[in-house]
């Protein structure tokens, strides 16, 4: 299977894809666990700001400043614990992804969480996307009689549509959404949409990883687009070898294109005859590209958080520089078992007036 089969997927599937999910914006993240627990831990660290690990940096970073490379905090960190530690990507201010062989990812954020510098150190888990299209036959018009075709999720409930729906009919007489941007983490979008070429602003790839991105060569991007997520067995092995760990994904023959109908549903262009409607057709999209073949990293995931919130991302010549126009809403819809996004703490958003401080946002 190649290339071509992710670009396969025509312009008319996408459009009733939008309708079918159109009632549903969950998006079920379940944690790959035992693809890195047990032979190679990953863990985001939140260092204090006065952390001597950073403070014995500096003459380090006066050192290597010409070379472009970073100060090797994680390295310091594991060896004042006893550990061989690898630096990772620094999220934000403090924030670092920090990697060790032989141990798993739980083990190592124990160990780093004892440190007096150390804020707090969390696993640093690949995700992915599950389908949590529901079977209920309220949810799909065909043959129901009692459903509305089309887009029924967007009319009035109790006259012709479902209890379910949301009443963006009575909405949209008084706003559209228009002047608010809404940032889209996700599997990024395709661009060529119809309904989504004046929709889009200028958004980033956060996927670290080539062979989860599916790019060339590996790093981040200012490119957003979603070049699918289906994978082959050979795609699966790549991935294992990039990472240095057995990763459990399953062959996926097609892609999901999940980025692109959420995009739609969220802010699809109205009235011009073709497609469908969204809920805020006045609103526009800022699409970060984080999940990519067999998912995604939550420290991925939280930098497509902070940069679409208005804020850089990395430090030196790794820095991204926020967007010109933050978002006003990140629309994720990101859900799991375990704990998940506790490294947004001590994110700030400041263009819009509200902070998490340093308790997070984490939750079971």
């Amino acid at each position: 299977m190649g290339p071509q089969k992710a670009a396969a997927m025509s312009r008319a599937h996408l459009a009733r894809s939008w309708s079918q999910w159109g009632g549903l914006l969950l998006l079920a993240v379940a944690p790959l666990a035992h693809a890195v627990d047990g032979a190679y831990g990953r863990v985001i660290v939140k260092l204090k700001p006065d952390a001597s690990v950073l403070r014995n940096s500096v003459v380090q970073v006066q050192s290597v400043a010409s070379s472009g490379q970073s100060p090797q905090a994680m390295q310091r960190l594991g060896q004042r614990r006893g550990l061989v530690v690898q630096d990772g990507r620094e999220l934000g201010p403090h924030v670092h992804v920090a990697m060790a062989q032989g141990m798993s990812s739980e083990a190592l954020a124990a160990v780093l969480a004892k440190d007096s510098d150390v804020l707090y150190a969390v696993p640093d888990r690949l995700r992915r996307l599950h389908s949590v299209y529901p079977n209920d036959p309220l949810f799909s018009d065909v043959g129901n009689p009692n459903v509305a075709a089309g887009q029924w999720f967007l009319r009035t409930p109790g006259v012709d549509a479902p209890a379910a729906a949301i009443n963006a009919q009575a909405a949209w007489n008084t706003v559209r959404g228009t002047g608010v941007t809404v940032a889209e983490v996700d599997t990024g979008v395709r661009a060529d949409h119809p309904d989504l070429l004046n929709k889009l602003r200028a958004g980033y790839n956060m996927i670290s990883y080539k062979s989860v991105s599916g790019l060339p060569v590996a790093g981040r991007s200012a490119d957003a687009s979603d070049l699918g997520d289906w994978v082959d067995q050979a795609g699966i092995d790549a991935i294992s070898a990039e990472l240095g760990v057995t990763v459990d994904c399953k062959v996926q023959a097609t892609s999901d294109w999940h980025g692109t109908k959420v995009a739609g549903i969220i802010g699809a262009e109205a009235n011009n005859g073709i497609g469908g409607a969204s809920v805020a057709p006045g609103a526009m999209i800022l699409p970060v590209r984080a999940l990519g073949k067999c998912g995604g990293w939550d420290s991925d995931i939280i930098a497509g958080m902070r940069w679409a919130s208005g804020e850089d991302v990395g430090t030196g010549p790794n820095r991204i520089v926020a967007p010109s126009t933050p978002a006003r809403v990140i629309n994720m819809s990101l859900g799991g078992r375990r704990r998940l996004l506790t490294g947004l703490q001590g994110c700030h958003c400041r263009h819009h007036g509200t902070s998490c401080g340093d308790r997070g946002l984490g939750w079971q």
